[in-house]
């Protein structure tokens, strides 16, 4: 068995943080289809999270690009 580099367990931790984030993305999209505009509180606030957590997977895409 081959010992793994720390390059190579860092840009395993890079694709599984991106994972997650996606993850994360699809469970919100989730709350959005359940509510179905009819709670104003999720209408309210949801979207504000939705566009962070974009920033957020915006700025690990261009960071794992340099790892």
């Amino acid at each position: 068995m081959t010992k793994s580099t720390a390059r190579v367990k860092i840009k395993l931790q890079g694709v599984n943080a991106w994972e997650d984030l996606k993850r994360a993305q699809e469970h919100l999209l989730g709350i959005a289809a359940i509510a179905d505009d009819r709670s104003d509180f999720i209408d309210t606030n949801l979207p504000p999270i939705m566009r962070g957590l974009q920033a957020v997977m915006d700025a690990a895409e261009k960071f794992m690009e340099g790892l």
